[in-house]
């Protein structure tokens, strides 16, 4: 797996440029650029254990890079119809977990099942977030925009339910992404499906 070896340094090389602009030009976002590197280098170790394909370890990358890019551009502040970065961000990480988990599971259980345990998998990842951004917010009293807490950078004269209650809808988005991914992968299954005579 050269290629994952050489786009894991690409990804800590962005990465650390993120942290430099965090450190100089947005402090509050250090812990974030921070975490975004720490868990870079456990996904390509915990990579080489489940083998991803090409395009779902790029894929990891990309969505791990996107949050602090979010963060640092102020993207948490933009939002179509109502809905912010924020919501995209969810239903692209529920998205591409499950295509992921699906990838690394077709190779150990039936395709039905590797979908339903992927989809379980990306919410139970989806929850534990949520649970951070909770205990953040509630007991260690940091705010705005950060995997640490809840909230965006969205202004405070938008008051629709998707801010109001935002972690349940960021679940709600992982579960869109995921029903995405799950028409997806039924799709690839289907396609790669032998004719029965």
């Amino acid at each position: 797996m050269e290629n994952h070896k050489q786009l894991t340094i690409i990804a800590l090389s962005i990465l650390f440029l993120l942290l430099l602009a965090s450190i100089f030009f947005r402090p509050e976002f250090i812990k974030d650029s921070i975490f975004v590197l720490l868990l870079t280098v456990l996904f390509y170790f915990v990579e080489k254990k489940m083998s991803l394909p090409d395009w779902g370890f790029i894929l990891v990358l990309v969505v791990i890079i996107l949050h602090p890019v979010g963060l640092l551009l102020n993207f948490y502040a933009l939002f179509v119809a109502g809905i912010g970065y924020d919501k995209f961000f969810h239903f692209t990480t529920g998205l591409t977990m499950t295509l992921v988990f699906y990838a690394w599971l077709r190779k150990k259980l039936s395709p039905t099942f590797a979908i339903i345990v992927a989809v379980l998998m990306t919410l139970g990842v989806g929850s534990i977030n949520e649970i951070v951004e909770f205990i953040g917010q509630q007991y260690l009293n940091i705010q705005g925009p950060t995997m640490f807490s809840q909230g965006d950078l969205l202004p405070a004269t938008l008051t629709n339910d998707l801010v109001k209650y935002d972690t349940w809808y960021d679940m709600i988005f992982n579960l869109i992404g995921s029903m995405v991914a799950t028409v997806i992968s039924a799709f690839i299954m289907h396609k790669h499906e032998k004719p029965r005579s």
